[in-house]
């Protein structure tokens, strides 16, 4: 118990994670790597690339992730030989000395190779699973960046605002809390999350916020995942909710039949210039 309380919570693990960029570093990032790409990125909503330039720059964002979180494991045998480690977290640091003493204490490679794996383990094991925590969690949270920085690109810079407290917390409220104090029936409400599965009941809690008002649920997770995470059953139940899904254009080809499925195009492009006039209407 006191191995998995050093490295899991605030502990040995969550110091291996600092060395990550935050979310908003990798959306940057991100964004760079397709500027280089494509010399600029014009987002145009007649040539129906939204679409497209969101998920690359959602999958790059994950690579990029991918790529720091490697190089953040790949320091943890380092970090845990450290004196700081051995003062704030004892047992990792134990471990992991054992690990490296079988270094000189086996004859062979082979041996050797095998008895550090093995003593080393019970350390990996635990921060693998705070990584897998965190990636599911770094993920959704940082999409939201991507989708601030496609609102911005299309002309919605002052016309929202994030992270709004309502009854929950909801990523997007168009356009402020203004408006929403004085007539909730002219905004509208964008909540961003990676999985459908992340959302699926915690969206109910935002949308007893609305009083029936309609809420755009975005799902940002690639073609292959969101197979096996979106279901008929599910969107059926967010219509019942008044609840529109928000989906890469590869997923909304699935449910074709399915009204409240939108793809990216469909809601930067059709969806928030229908609704603008409600937000900016002096009437």
């Amino acid at each position: 118990m006191a191995l998995k309380d050093e490295v899991q919570g605030e502990g040995f693990a969550k110091q291996l994670l600092s060395l990550i960029p935050s979310g908003a570093e990798l959306a940057q990032e991100a964004q760079r790597l397709l500027m280089q790409k494509y010399g600029s990125l014009r987002l145009d909503c007649k040539l129906s690339n939204v679409d497209q330039i969101l998920c690359e720059l959602l999958d790059s964002e994950y690579q990029l992730y991918q790529k720091y979180e490697q190089k953040a494991l790949s320091q943890m045998v380092y970090q845990a030989l450290t004196p700081e480690c051995q003062q704030n977290y004892p047992a990792v640091y134990q471990v992991v000395r054992s690990a490296m003493n079988a270094l000189n204490q086996l004859a062979t490679d082979a041996y050797r190779v095998s008895e550090v794996v093995r003593r080393i383990q019970p350390v990996y094991s635990l921060v693998e699973q705070s990584f897998a925590q965190s990636r599911r969690t770094r993920a959704g949270g940082s999409a939201q960046y991507q989708v601030e920085f496609i609102l911005n690109q299309l002309g919605y810079n002052g016309l929202y605002e994030k992270q709004c407290v309502l009854n929950g917390t909801v990523d997007f409220l168009f356009p402020n809390m203004n408006l929403w104090q004085t007539d909730r029936r002219r905004c509208t409400i964008l909540s961003v999350k990676r999985s459908l599965r992340e959302r699926y009941k915690q969206v109910y809690q935002e949308l007893g916020i609305t009083r029936g008002l309609t809420i755009y649920l975005m799902v940002t997770e690639p073609f292959e995942e969101a197979k096996k995470d979106i279901s008929e059953s599910k969107i059926d139940e967010l219509n019942r909710q008044n609840i529109y899904l928000v989906v890469r254009a590869s997923v909304k080809n699935l449910y074709q039949g399915n009204l409240n499925v939108l793809d990216f195009n469909q809601f930067f492009c059709k969806e928030l210039p229908r609704l603008r006039p409600n937000w900016t209407s002096t009437s």
